[in-house]
């Protein structure tokens, strides 16, 4: 299991695969060696990186696998988890108390969590 944060650079459209669907997604990660990583979801986890944008900062939990086919190695990074970063957009409604924002809150989170495990 690995853990990446970055911004989403490609979300792919949604394939059909032997009954099942797949999608496909591309995060740039900064860094003083920027690069990009291409992950993958299938079945129940495409709910979640369906709903991804493009520039969104994102934290994807995933594994890597390798497999053979014909003599040949094929290497994929499946994301089993992933938490869109960030807080709320600008203008949003204040809190009724004391006209704080609803971000300073103890019980409020600023991300949104996606997750599926079997």
């Amino acid at each position: 299991m690995a853990e990446v944060t970055g911004r989403v650079f490609k979300v792919y459209p949604i394939e059909e695969i032997k009954e099942k669907q797949k999608q496909a997604f591309v995060i740039e990660v900064a860094g003083q060696y920027p690069y990009k990583l291409a992950l993958e979801c299938w079945s129940k986890t495409v709910e979640y990186s369906s709903k991804l944008k493009e520039g969104q900062e994102v934290t994807v939990s995933y594994d890597v696998a390798s497999r053979e086919w014909n003599d040949k190695w094929f290497t994929s990074a499946k994301a089993f988890k992933i938490v869109v970063n960030g807080g709320a957009a600008a203008g949003e409604p204040k809190d009724k108390f004391n006209g704080a924002p609803l971000d300073d809150l103890p019980f409020r989170t600023n991300s949104q969590s996606m997750r599926y495990e079997e």
